[in-house]
């Protein structure tokens, strides 16, 4: 007899979360498979998590449609190219296996949790979540998973939903327009399901529905396989991430595990989520919404605009660094024409960006990598040769942050205008244990946030 079969995707670019079912140490839960190609809720930076324990990871990595890294700032401000940005997932966050123990594999998911970072260990059980456990639940019972949350929302309580090329695509199918595909091609599987999917169904017709059937194991794998190869040979990333799921999981859709939530997440776990572009995931805006023809909205008195041919000039004063280096530098513009910008730090050139966005709310994020600041105040001037030219922030990230334990903390090493009021930031050693607003006084790395701002910080 036929049992009932059920695949889930996970609406992956949601922001409403809700409360996970593993609250307690181990419980019982099951896996779904997806890869829709959008961005991860946690490349926003709103989604960021609120446990201290997750501070140091940040923000999650995302793509262009080239499958290369956005830049640190883009990251975060980017529309999801579900809604028409430039932002997807990254082919490198595909399932491995850990090279010294074959019977354990590290990988990313989206779990009901608000919690961006959470690290899970998954232990297949043999059982199938909908119905009689198949050969292949069986053939990978006892096998591990430590799987890292990188999107939140959009499943069941119990469930993780696996980040595995050829699973389903879900609600928001990105990945067919970045594979140069027809939009939710054939070629990637079942909408919900994908290529295990598809292949579970040619199985019923195959097989009659008996799941005990000699070589019905088999006839799945190489069904499975053969999707893979068809639908991303031209891939090797997605095309190992694909066989992943055929040779290491087995081809078993559903699968019934024991859940464990973990306090801290695998260093080599870690390093696929964080972005490469900066040692820290710092963000630091120095203003919000800017028109070259207007005014800019934050801390006016750090700003002045003035017009300067057929251009204006934006300068910004009292930039203030902690300790002088070289700092990378990201700003987003958008422009309905053809504008030039130059950038002059200290009277240094930095740099010229030739835009077009072609829409006045179309941002792109420009990043330059040698901005040298000096210690103490630095003045940071945009030249733009158009009169109409929109910028939506510009942020400094580095990696130099340090606290002078003699003296306490002397603010954010990079910071325009008021300084926040030391009442107001938050200290976390690198476990998590808060530490409120007490000054760290024994030398070491900790976490500080103050209001959305969340960075590590060195005591010497």
């Amino acid at each position: 007899m036929n049992k009932p079969f059920f695949f889930s995707a996970v609406l992956i670019c949601t922001i409403t979360f809700s409360t996970s079912g593993f609250a307690q140490p181990q419980t019982s839960g099951w896996l779904s498979s997806y890869w829709d190609g959008c961005k991860p809720t946690c490349s926003w930076y709103t989604n960021l998590s609120n446990d201290p324990k997750f501070l140091q990871y940040g923000l999650s990595r995302s793509c262009g449609i080239d499958n290369k890294e956005l830049p640190l700032g883009e990251i975060a401000e980017a529309k999801c190219a579900k809604e028409g940005g430039p932002a997807y997932s990254c082919w490198d966050q595909i399932p491995f296996v850990d090279p010294s123990n074959p019977q354990l594999a590290y990988g990313f998911g989206a779990t009901a949790t608000a919690v961006c970072g959470q690290c899970f260990e998954v232990t297949f059980t043999g059982e199938y979540e909908h119905g009689i456990p198949m050969p292949m639940h069986r053939a990978i019972a006892g096998k591990k998973a430590i799987i890292m949350g990188r999107n939140t929302g959009g499943v069941g309580a119990t469930q993780i939903d696996f980040l595995i090329p050829g699973g389903g695509l879900g609600d928001y199918d990105c990945f067919s327009e970045q594979l140069g595909l027809p939009k939710r091609s054939e070629i990637l599987g079942k909408n919900s399901g994908g290529l295990l999917g598809s292949c579970i169904d040619g199985a019923i017709a195959q097989f009659g529905g008996n799941w005990e059937a000699p070589g019905l194991l088999e006839w799945v794998q190489n069904c499975h396989r053969t999707g893979c190869n068809s639908a991303f040979g031209r891939f090797p990333d997605l095309l190992k991430g694909c066989m992943f799921h055929v040779d290491w999981m087995m081809s078993a859709p559903n699968p019934k595990a024991t859940v464990k939530v973990l306090d801290e997440c695998p260093q080599i776990l870690v390093e696929g989520y964080v972005p490469k572009s900066s040692k820290y995931t710092l963000l630091r805006k120095f203003m919000e919404y800017t028109s070259s023809t207007g005014s800019p909205d934050i801390n006016p008195g750090n700003k002045t605009i003035s017009s300067v041919n057929s251009g204006v000039t934006l300068t910004y004063n009292n930039v203030n660094a902690l300790v002088a280096g070289t700092y990378k530098m990201s700003f987003a513009v958008a422009t309905g024409e053809q504008a030039t910008i130059s950038v002059t730090v200290n009277g240094q050139a930095a740099g010229t960006v030739n835009a077009n966005t072609g829409d006045w709310s179309t941002f792109k994020a420009v990043e330059f990598g040698n901005v040298n600041l000096i210690e103490g105040n630095n003045t940071i001037v945009f030249s733009f040769q158009s009169n109409s030219i929109n910028i939506d922030y510009f942020l400094l990230l580095g990696d130099k942050d340090v606290i002078d334990k003699t003296t306490g903390i002397k603010g954010p090493i990079l910071t325009a205008g008021n300084l926040p009021l030391t009442s107001q930031a938050k200290y976390y050693k690198v476990n998590g244990t808060p530490m409120g607003t007490a000054k760290p006084d024994v030398p070491g790395i900790y976490i500080v946030k103050t209001g959305k701002e969340i960075r590590k910080i060195v005591v010497r």
